[in-house]
Order: C-alpha cells, then structure tokens, then sequence
C-alpha cells in the first residue's frame, strides 16, 4: 500500500554516459510510497532516449512512474 508519491525531476541532454546509473539507482530504491520520475530531456541525439524507453518499460513493473518529456529547448534553465 502507497502512503505517498515522491516525485523527481531529472534534467537531461546527451546523457547516455550517465542517465542510466541514475537511473538504476532509483530504481533501486525501496520504498512504501510510489515514485514519479519526470525526465525533461533536451532532444538527445547520443542515445538516451533509448535508454530511457528501455527504463519506461522496466518500470511498468515497479512503483515507478517514469514520464519523459523530449524537446528542443535553451538548455539546464529554460
């Protein structure tokens, strides 16, 4: 049973280095509450977006809400 939701925001661009292990370690997590992970992604091109779909997957059997948003954007702050 959920007692809550933890949501995180995770900016990306061209994060195939290192967006899996962030990934993996929430992932991991254990927790009595569900968690929403936004990923706001810049238009990567290196493939991080095949990363993220592979996690979007996994999540579908997890309490881990993945939702990744992928568009052009004026970078970290916009």
């Amino acid at each position: 049973m959920s007692s809550g939701r933890l949501s995180i925001c995770v900016p990306s661009f061209n994060s195939a280095t290192t967006i899996e292990d962030t990934l993996k370690s929430i992932f991991q997590q254990q927790t009595k509450f569900s968690i929403e992970v936004i990923v706001q992604d810049g238009a990567s091109t290196d493939g991080t977006l095949g990363i993220l779909d592979r996690f979007q997957k996994q999540s579908l059997a997890t309490n881990i809400t993945l939702k990744v948003y992928s568009e052009k954007d004026g970078g970290q702050y916009d």
